[in-house]
């Protein structure tokens, strides 16, 4: 799928070209308007879809029946197409070299819209070829040193339930030797007729089928194998009209210049296709000169000049009397993805030669590095919240239990924990490298690993968001916000709800995610990438409506600047730019997630570090004790009295509690409130090594008898007149003592 996505991606103009050209095509030769095309090339679909998944797959990223039909156009109107060309092998004595190649023509509007492309799939051998833009398989070479070549030729017969042509190039460039793919073509059976030239450094055949025969051309004792646009070999009961009159021609001339031309250099072997005798029905249609179907494009291959893993392209300015040029260096894509690239119009001859290793940058110590600085960062914040609640502020109240039982803070950390774990293993199996580098074991290992990651990403986010919710309810004092805040982590639980399912039952058996080995299937990446999008949308939304509305409201309730450090947890951006080079794009996934995670946890933490910060600037006489100011106690489930309730009715402080209020006492005054009280601003704190609550006059009340009564032992009027007086409700003065 992914290898679908690339190409459709990067050769989307040359599609549409191409969808336009045959569209017309189709019309002026079997008159079939582009619905019935579609029509036909649905026969199609069952059988692909159930026999060869992995085409299907790669050809569904669009509309599939478009790009199907691309690639069963020799079946629609088998025969109508003439897209002649001539191939050609040829090896030493003893096999001191062995060539092949062929000029491909076809019509000049379709030039613009080749493609070349390089292919790299796990357990499998790399590829580059020519095609035309949409269609997976064509004329190229692979990394064993397999070369496909290809000739249509027209016999009537169709057999729906048997392998498309274009599909069985790509079939036989899959291949690791010509044995394997003749016996792989068999095994299939060719839906239509044609004929592929295969060949590797030992030997090669000329492969002509129909829809129910075979026949092999062997190599010649001249060392060669001709083949153009008809039947070389008998195949009883195949009708086969005249179709090309300078198809046969054009074989006997290219046999006539090999046998003059006897050991043949490089450089003799490409000339061969330079011919342009009997113009315009030659070898070389790419002469001036009008002709209905020019040569557009030449590929020449080096059987014996190849390596495993990389591959080299040389493009010649010209295909008439063309000298070779510095070649122009291309370097194998990264695992699973396809480039694709329009063949300059000004250059007509590809020669894909001798290939050699080139080293790709290995980008897991880029994700280690990240994991294990995440971890870190996020465990030691963690340890001091923990700290922080527990020994200093003595407010680990029944809230904090239920989030590390109910895993809303411990075990949090330890999904982010096993994430990172999860992550190196997958490093070391070879996440962040080039498939093509690693063998078979690693590559499932790594897949498996990753498959992993996905889980506990998810379970991770959910429970840092619920926890920072949780701890936006203990500061909360109207019933709106709450529910606010409710209904954002109901949105958030559902969500990553359906992500982790979707993610876990992603494929059938589970285990087909990371062993394609297996017979299997997974979910549409069209539902993967719809998840995407609209998270991104919700995402973005809830982003600016939280920043501009819900922060506002807050600020204006509480006019308070702590609430600037409010946020919980960052929705980091990830955007993956489509380039040709795709190495790296899912290790940026990896290591931005793991990035996001962190943030979100010590994101959610840092808020409550405050007593461990004030105390440490104190202890470094960076403050003095003095001015200390803190809130009511952390943990403190009461939201409309100063404490717990004593079993009177009363309420009684926490002994060890800092606070910073405005207390009132002084006259009476009548109103609403029985109790209006005329005081002054004071700050008082909490002692740890004292039973007592401290102001900054050093007024001292006991600290086992701090109850709402006990207010009126405070400093009188008369103490404090100095002071700036002011009126306010005791009842009011307790909630505002309490919120903070």
């Amino acid at each position: 799928m992914y290898i679908g996505l690339a190409h459709g991606r990067g050769a989307k103009a040359e599609i549409e070209r191409g969808l336009a050209f045959y569209t017309n095509l189709f019309w002026e030769a079997s008159k079939l308007r582009w619905p019935q095309v579609q029509l036909l090339a649905k026969e199609f679909d069952d059988v692909i879809r159930a026999q060869w998944p992995r085409y299907y797959d790669e050809i569904r990223d669009r509309d599939v029946l478009d790009i199907l039909a691309l690639n069963v156009r020799s079946e629609i109107v088998f025969g109508q197409f003439s897209d002649g060309c001539t191939s050609a092998y040829c090896a030493g004595k003893g096999q001191t070299y062995s060539y092949m190649g062929q000029n491909w023509d076809w019509m000049e509007e379709q030039k613009a819209n080749l493609v070349q492309l390089t292919i790299v799939q796990t357990g499998l051998p790399a590829i580059k070829m020519i095609t035309e833009a949409g269609i997976i398989g064509k004329i190229g070479l692979n990394s064993a040193g397999v070369g496909v070549c290809f000739n249509a030729i027209r016999a009537r017969g169709l057999d729906k339930t048997r392998l498309p042509v274009h599909l069985g190039l790509r079939v036989a460039l899959e291949s690791t030797s010509v044995e394997q793919a003749l016996s792989r073509l068999r095994a299939a059976g060719m839906a239509s007729s044609a004929h592929f030239l295969i060949g590797d450094a030992t030997t090669a055949v000329g492969l002509e089928f129909t829809s129910s025969t075979f026949a092999c051309v062997p190599v010649s004792d001249a060392g060669c194998i001709v083949h153009a646009n008809h039947m070389l070999l008998p195949h009883p009961g195949i009708d086969e009209p005249k179709w090309l009159d300078d198809s046969a021609p054009r074989v006997a001339t290219m046999e006539r210049n090999i046998r003059a031309a006897g050991q043949l250099s490089w450089e003799a072997f490409r000339t061969l296709f330079e011919d342009e005798t009997g113009y315009p029905c030659s070898i070389n249609r790419a002469a001036e000169g009008k002709g209905e179907f020019p040569t557009l494009f030449n590929i020449c291959i080096d059987l014996e000049k190849r390596a495993q893993t990389d591959l080299s392209l040389w493009l010649l300015p010209s295909l008439k009397n063309a000298l070779p040029r510095q070649p122009s260096r291309e370097t194998i894509s990264p695992p699973d993805a396809i480039r694709g690239r329009a063949i300059d119009p000004s250059t007509s001859r590809l020669q894909l030669g001798e290939m050699s290793t080139e080293t790709i940058d290995n980008r897991g110590p880029e994700l280690l590095a990240v994991n294990i600085f995440f971890c870190a960062l996020a465990g030691v914040i963690v340890l001091l919240r923990c700290y922080s609640r527990a020994a200093l502020v003595k407010a680990f109240g029944l809230d904090d239990w239920l989030m590390i039982l109910a895993t809303f803070l411990i075990v949090m950390q330890a999904f982010f924990i096993v994430y990172c774990v999860v992550s190196n293993l997958g490093v070391k199996h070879g996440t962040g490298q080039h498939q093509g580098t690693l063998d078979k074991q690693d590559v499932k290992a790594a897949l498996k690993y990753w498959w992993f990651c996905y889980l506990f990403f998810s379970v991770t986010m959910i429970t840092s968001k619920v926890s920072f919710a949780w701890f936006l309810l203990r500061i909360t004092t109207t019933r709106m916000h709450s529910w606010i805040i409710y209904g954002a982590s109901l949105c958030t639980i559902l969500a990553g709800t359906i992500f982790f399912f979707v993610t876990l039952f992603q494929c059938t058996p589970v285990s087909f995610y990371w062993d394609k080995d297996l017979h299997g299937k997974c979910l549409d990446m069209n539902v993967i990438m719809a998840l995407a999008y609209l998270y991104s949308v919700l995402s973005i939304f809830t982003d600016f409506t939280s920043a501009v509305v819900v922060r506002c409201g807050y600020l204006v309730r509480f006019k308070d600047p702590d609430f600037l450090c409010e946020n919980a947890s960052t929705n980091t951006s990830r955007s993956i730019t489509h380039t040709d080079k795709w190495e790296g794009a899912t290790t940026d996934i990896a290591i931005w997630s793991t990035v996001e995670m962190g943030l979100a946890i010590s994101a959610a933490s840092l808020a409550t570090l405050r007593p461990l910060v004030k105390m440490a600037a104190w202890k470094l006489g960076l403050s003095t004790k003095q001015t200390t100011s803190a809130r009511t106690p952390y943990g403190a489930s009461n939201t409309r009295g100063l404490g717990p309730s004593s079993a009177n009715g009363s309420t009684r402080f926490d002994n060890h509690v800092y606070v910073l209020s405005e207390f009132t006492q002084g006259t009476t005054k009548a109103g609403q409130y029985t109790d209006w009280k005329v005081g002054t601003h004071a700050t008082a704190y909490a002692d740890p090594q004292k039973e007592s609550i401290s102001d900054h006059e050093n007024h001292v009340i006991n600290g086992s008898t701090n109850s709402q009564e006990n207010l009126n032992d405070w400093p009188s009027k008369e103490a404090t007149e100095e002071r700036k007086e002011y009126a306010a409700p005791k009842r009011d003065i307790l909630r505002r003592m309490n919120r903070h």
